[in-house]
């Protein structure tokens, strides 16, 4: 089953404290390229991250929205260093007793408590671990849904393709059957030419076999049929395949679209080459949409 490039999952998970959300949007990229945005926090879980979408991912611009919504509660402690306070206000009185006249302006308290590392802040640490496996639940959900949204969009991307390449069997069939009329009508041509030419001259008909044998030779595009037919039925076959078939489908499609060049240079004939444009305007349609197949 072919899938797209281009999708779109969300997962969530609700953690001791928090509420964790993952969102991820891919679009087509030549390469697997993950571009994540996340706290600063857990962004050493950068490369287990990267891990996990390749699992899931082959192809594509990945970008990773991470968020963690704290739930309120104390999460701080104020701590008071009381032998610095204590020394601080015994360094405060010694300056008193040297008769210090500058007045303070304030009672001790609020002045001790201006002085660098008496009050201190703790934030509640984390456990990374729990985050981690949170954020490895909220991550595989949204790959899950990332993955149903790539196949959906991938199975109307197939239909589309098949129809394309419907089409261009069916113009490929119709060029097939206009090559056995192709050499006849060159003939009767020749034949009215060189009488016309000649007049009342006899004409070397052996001399204009030969012509119509050449040019039956030159125009002869058996084998790039044959090729475009092989070329077509692989292709369907890769539309089947479970893994990321993009780049072997684009392979496909080049060698069917120099197979229909082939044909429009050697058919020398309106009606094939009418079908041939029809032909090429299929195959780039196809081109187009195998641009966002993973």
């Amino acid at each position: 089953m072919i899938k797209s490039m281009t999708g779109y999952g969300r997962g969530k998970q609700v953690g001791s404290g928090y509420e964790l959300s993952v969102e991820i949007k891919t679009v087509n990229h030549r390469y697997c390229d993950i571009a994540i945005r996340a706290p600063r926090e857990i962004m050493f879980l950068e490369d287990k991250i990267k891990k996990n979408i390749r699992q899931y991912v082959a192809r594509g611009r990945v970008e990773v929205f991470i968020n963690i919504a704290k739930k309120e509660g104390n999460r701080f402690q104020v701590k008071l260093d009381r032998n610095l306070a204590a020394a601080y206000l015994q360094a405060v009185k010694e300056l008193e007793e040297l008769e210090f006249k500058q007045d303070i302006g304030c009672s001790f308290p609020p002045l001790l408590a201006r002085f660098p590392d008496i009050i201190s802040i703790d934030k509640e640490e984390e456990d990374l671990a729990a985050i981690w496996q949170d954020l490895s639940a909220a991550l595989q959900e949204a790959l899950e849904n990332l993955v149903k949204s790539r196949e959906y969009e991938g199975r109307e991307l197939a239909v589309s393709i098949q129809e394309c390449l419907f089409k261009a069997d069916t113009l490929v069939q119709e060029v097939e059957e206009r090559t056995s009329f192709v050499v006849e009508e060159y003939r009767k041509r020749l034949h009215e030419r060189v009488t016309d030419f000649l007049k009342d001259q006899e004409i070397e008909e052996s001399r204009l076999m030969m012509e119509v044998v050449i040019f039956a030779e030159k125009s002869n595009i058996t084998e790039e049929l044959v090729r475009f037919k092989s070329h077509n039925k692989a292709f369907l076959m890769t539309l089947q395949e479970k893994e990321p078939v993009g780049r072997k489908m684009d392979f496909t499609v080049q060698e069917i679209y120099r197979e229909i060049n082939t044909i429009a240079s050697k058919a020398n004939d309106y009606e094939i080459s009418s079908r041939v444009v029809e032909i090429k305007s299929e195959i780039e349609k196809i081109r187009e949409q195998l641009q966002n197949i993973e």
